[in-house]
């Protein structure tokens, strides 16, 4: 054992450590998520060579996330110098946060009142089209609860009694813009 360089014990070890930055770097602001891991030669019986990490933090700080990933890519070199690992990284993309209009939210919570629908207010970290349309013109989202707060996943569910109301709430959102412009 003392003589495997194995990469995916190596990545678990950088997995965990991400999970530990979002949860301790500022609780309830931040999220990180390792979605996607490919191993070579990914085979039963053989020491993991080659382990990529898809990895994606967000925050509607973005200050809060570059300094988080940098703190994350410090552990991975850590934990590589350990493991005697090689480590290469690169930036994919980086999403600027988008900060929700209040009387975005205002529309949206009269919607919700007016068809009543329970309502929260949700930050979501989901990059959606409201960001590239948020460089030319207000946004505003609403979601529609899925069972067991599933969604993007096979299970996911949604009855149809919540698509009709979140519906009609769009629906209102739509007029109070159109009226207010």
């Amino acid at each position: 054992m003392d003589l495997r360089r194995d990469s995916l014990a190596g990545a678990a070890e950088m997995v965990l450590s991400l999970e530990k930055l979002c949860r301790t770097a500022a609780p309830g602001t931040l999220v990180g998520t390792v979605g996607k891991i490919r191993v070579t030669p990914n085979a039963a019986n053989v020491v993991a060579g080659v382990t990529e990490l898809d990895v994606e933090i967000r925050s509607l700080d973005d200050e809060l996330m570059n300094s988080t990933m940098e703190d994350f890519l410090s552990d991975c070199s850590r934990v590589s110098e350990k493991r005697g690992l090689s480590l290469f990284s690169r930036q994919m993309s980086h999403t600027m946060p988008v900060v929700i209009a209040p009387q975005m939210i205002e529309i949206a919570r009269n919607a919700c009142t007016r068809v009543e629908a329970r309502w929260m207010d949700l930050t979501s970290g989901a990059g959606h089209d409201a960001n590239q349309i948020a460089y030319i013109a207000p946004v505003g989202m609403l979601f529609i609860p899925s069972r067991g707060g599933r969604s993007h996943c096979p299970e996911e569910y949604t009855d149809i009694e919540q698509v009709v109301k979140g519906t009609e709430a769009l629906l209102h959102c739509v007029r109070q813009l159109d009226t207010s412009v």
